[in-house]
C-alpha cells in the first residue's frame, strides 16, 4: 500500500486519531521550535507538504500567510477544502511532492510536517525537488521517523525480528494494521544531519517529546511543567524522541 492510499481510507477518522493530549502535545512543541526558528518572517509564501487536513495550514493561513497545501490524498484535500473554504490565501493541490507544479515559485518556507520525508518513496529526489522551489535563505521545516525510537518500542514489545530488519534495511512498516500499512524510512540524528548538508547550509535537528508518554495520560495533568521540559531537552535527548524535527536554510 502507498502512503496516500492508507491515508486516503482513514481521512475521515484522522484528525480524531490525533486528538489525545500526547499528540496535542507533540504538536505545541513543534509549533514552538519552529516558530523560534522563522521569527524573522512575518509573511510571505509557505508551501505545505504532506498538508493532510491542514493542521500546519491552518496555522500559517491565522498568521496571514499565502499557503499551497500540496496533499497526496484525495480525501485530505476534500476535507481541506471544505474546512478552509473561506481562506482567500490558500491553494489546495492533490499531488505528490515529486510531482508538484511549480517551477518558477519560491517559497519563504516549505514544511513537510507528518514524516512526509520517511514516507516518500525517493528521498533525494523529494528533497532536489524541494530545494529547487524554495528562496535562497529561505527554511525547509519537517519530521522524521526516529530509528532509535523504533528500535527502543520494538525492544520492550519483544519484537526482535523487527528490529534486525529495521538494523538492515532502515525502514518498517507502519499504519493499523499487516493490510492498512506503509513502509517509513527511519532516521538516525546523524544520518539525518549527513543528508541534509548535502543539500543545505545550515541544518538544525531537534527531538521532539524526548520524554515518552503516550502510555501513560497522567503526565497530562502537569501540562505545563511537561510541556516545559519537553521543549528544554529538545536539543538534548535524541534516541528517545517521538520523532526528529529539522529546521534547515538554502
Amino acid at each position: 500500500m502507498k502512503s496516500w492510499e492508507y491515508y486516503n481510507k482513514i481521512a475521515r477518522e484522522y484528525d480524531e486519531m490525533y486528538n489525545e493530549p500526547y499528540w496535542q502535545m507533540h504538536n505545541k512543541v513543534s509549533e514552538k521550535i519552529i516558530f523560534d526558528n522563522i521569527k524573522d518572517i512575518k509573511k510571505g509564501k509557505v508551501l505545505d507538504i504532506g498538508a493532510g487536513t491542514g493542521y500546519w495550514t491552518e496555522i500559517f493561513l491565522k498568521k496571514g500567510f499565502n499557503v499551497y497545501a500540496v496533499e497526496p490524498s484525495k480525501e485530505m484535500c476534500d476535507i481541506m477544502k471544505l474546512k478552509f473554504q473561506n481562506y482567500n490565501k490558500l491553494e489546495v493541490i492533490n499531488s505528490l511532492a515529486e510531482d508538484m507544479p511549480f517551477n518558477e515559485e519560491k517559497f519563504d518556507i516549505v514544511i513537510a510536517m507528518g514524516d512526509v520525508l520517511s514516507y516518500s518513496e525517493n528521498q533525494k529526489i523529494f528533497i532536489e525537488k524541494v530545494y529547487n522551489v524554495m528562496k535562497n535563505n529561505s527554511y525547509f521545516i519537517g519530521t522524521v521517523d526516529n530509528l532509535n525510537k523504533f528500535i527502543f518500542d520494538a525492544f520492550f514489545s519483544k519484537e526482535f525480528d523487527i528490529i534486525k530488519v529495521m538494523d538492515k534495511m532502515g525502514k518498517v512498516k507502519v499504519g493499523i494494521s499487516e493490510n492498512m500499512s506503509f513502509y517509513s524510512k527511519l532516521y538516525s540524528k546523524s544520518e539525518l544531519e549527513s543528508f541534509l548538508s548535502g543539500y543545505f547550509n545550515s541544518v538544525e535537528i531537534y527531538g521532539v517529546m524526548p520524554f515518552g508518554w503516550e502510555n501513560n495520560m497522567e503526565y497530562s495533568k502537569y501540562w505545563a511543567e511537561v510541556l516545559e521540559l519537553e521543549i528544554k531537552y529538545s536539543k538534548k535527548f535524541y534516541d528517545s524522541a517521538e520523532h526528529l524535527l529539522y529546521v534547515v536554510v538554502k
